[in-house]
């Protein structure tokens, strides 16, 4: 069965209602990622990846921008992990 299925099937509908649920549907697709446990490779590696990154990139001025940017995405991919993954 797809991964789209699978969430579909296992999420409760607060959750598949929720913003994050339709760009998770876009992203699975944009990744290729093809199961559970390909999902939480993927958003653990995404968080750390993040994580270090903003990390090695405090300084402000020219970057901030980027920052912004990576600190949205990791606050996407946090909320993903607990909404989504408690449920798989």
């Amino acid at each position: 069965m797809p991964i789209k299925d699978i969430l579909r099937k296992k999420l409760p509908s607060d959750v598949k209602e929720s913003p994050e649920f339709n760009v998770l549907l876009k992203l699975i697709e944009k990744k290729k990622i093809s199961s559970i446990a390909g999902l939480g490779d993927y958003l653990e590696s995404e968080i750390k990846k993040t994580r270090k990154w903003l990390a090695e990139n405090r300084v402000a001025g020219t970057i901030s921008d980027e920052r912004r940017e990576k600190v949205r995405e990791l606050e996407f991919l946090e909320i993903i992990k607990s909404k989504v993954m408690k449920y798989l």
